[in-house]
């Protein structure tokens, strides 16, 4: 939602085919919550995902370990990146929202936001590799391990 209001609807333009005179504090503002709101959506959904995975996969220690070590960096990664997003992007010292648009804090938030980009991918892998290991281990057919495989596998869609 905070997306659609920052874009006026719901494509959006490029980045490019802004002109700065519509890069006010009130966007750069809502540029900032859709950020952090990311995060946290990230946060709830790979969680989610990991902590069914608990249900499905507890009676294997291993799984537990690994499923317990990604929620732990999915929940590390996303508020660390949100919480250095804020700090880069937030004025401070009497300063003003334009004041962040400056070149050397808009290259830390540019690799701030490549940061997250990364992290977000390792851990979507991450996620979708855990069940796809265990399955290969499970004694069934061959023909039903493919099949639990390309069940788990559409997350990669």
């Amino acid at each position: 939602m905070l997306s659609y209001v920052v874009v006026d609807g719901p494509g959006g333009e490029h980045l490019w085919d802004i002109p700065v005179s519509r890069i006010t504090p009130a966007v750069m503002k809502v540029n900032l919550a859709t950020q952090c709101v990311y995060a946290l959506a990230s946060i709830f959904i790979k969680c989610a995902l990991l902590i069914l995975y608990l249900r499905i996969f507890r009676p294997c220690s291993e799984a537990v370990i690994l499923i317990w070590v990604g929620v732990a960096f999915v929940l590390a990664s996303h508020i660390g990146a949100s919480i250095a997003s804020i700090r880069i992007l937030v004025p401070r010292n009497g300063r003003t929202w334009f004041g962040t648009t400056n070149s050397s804090i808009q290259n830390e938030a540019t690799k701030m936001v490549a940061a997250q980009g990364v992290l977000s991918v390792v851990t979507d892998v991450y996620v979708l590799a855990i069940p796809m290991s265990l399955v290969t281990g499970l004694h069934l057919p061959f023909n039903r391990k493919v099949g639990v495989c390309a069940i788990f596998a559409t997350g990669f869609m």
